[in-house]
This record gives C-alpha cells, structure tokens and sequence, in this order.
C-alpha cells in the first residue's frame, strides 16, 4: 500500500471547531480514509452532526502521487514556504511527528492561484525518471514506471488542482494526512 495523501475540504467556518474539538477532529480523520458515513465512529453527543451536513466537504485521494507532483511542481523533494509546496504539504503542520497538515482558506486561494499558473508542459519536462530515483522521490521505482509514471503523476494532479479551485471558489480550507 505504501504511503498515500489525502485531502479534505471543510467549510472555513468551522476551522476552530474540527480542529479544537477531538472528537470532530478525529471524525474528520475518519472522513479522509473512508467517505461511507455509516462506518465513522463517534458519541453521537459529542459532535455536532449538522456541521458534517452543511455541504463543502469534500475528499480527494491522490494516492502514492504525493511527492511525484510535489518534485514537478517544485523540483524540491522537500517542503518549501511556497503555495505550489503547500499544495501538497499544507502550510502548517497540525502535529509534530505526523503526517497531518493544514491550509487555511486564505492559504487555499494562495495555493489555487498558484497552480492556475502551472503549465503541464513545464512539469512534463521535468518529468526525468532517472534523476527522481537519485533524488529518492516517492515512491521509488520511476526509471521502471515510465511514461505510464507520468500520466498518474498528472492525472493525480489534475484532480488536485480541480480540488483546491473548488476549495477557493467555495472559501474552504483543507486538511491534509500523509500516511
């Protein structure tokens, strides 16, 4: 399986509570691995349902990809204080030694803005199969991937761009889990 990211909108105005509130905060885990409502674990008294029914979520899976977009977009294996590193790493860090990170909705227009002016051209230039597996880019196994390695690299992110523009058409921030 290997190490996957998922992303998950969430209307900005509930920023404090799903990030304060445990309960909230882990149902929104629970939410980034499996959307089916019904398997989510929860005290019903402890979390306000509505909050999860209001509309604005929303869930993306972008697999092992993670990296792989973060290397074409950047050329950087590492995170970067910029919106096109955000992208895939958040802005903040929500917990020290996991894979779980934050950007906020100020953050998430930053981010859209920056990847309007992405051309997939320039990532498929980049796209150097022999050089990702010197710089460890994950997961490895890119000189064996090929061509077939790029079109998920861009179709994984297509999808991400898609979802942080309609993260900032609709003023929602973004949680993100690495693991």
């Amino acid at each position: 399986m290997g190490i996957t990211a998922s992303y998950l909108r969430f209307p900005s105005g509930h920023k404090a509570e799903v990030l304060d509130n445990p309960p909230l905060y882990f149902l929104a885990l629970q939410v980034l691995h499996d959307p089916d409502r019904d398997k989510w674990v929860g005290d019903e008294e402890e979390i306000d349902w509505r909050i999860l029914e209001a509309g604005g979520w929303e869930r993306l899976d972008i697999d092992r990809n993670w990296e792989g977009i973060h290397y074409l977009l950047t050329e950087q294996k590492e995170p970067a204080p910029s919106p096109l590193s955000h992208a895939i790493f958040g802005k903040r860090r929500i917990q020290r030694g996991a894979g779980l990170f934050f950007n906020p909705t100020e953050e998430v227009e930053r981010v859209a803005e920056a990847l309007s002016g992405v051309d997939q051209k320039d990532m498929e230039a980049r796209y150097n199969p022999l050089e990702m597996k010197r710089r460890k880019i994950y997961p490895e196994g890119w000189d064996l991937a090929g061509e077939e390695g790029l079109g998920r690299l861009l179709e994984s992110y297509n999808g991400l761009a898609q979802f942080y523009h309609r993260a900032a058409r609709e003023g929602t921030a973004v949680l993100i889990e690495i693991g």
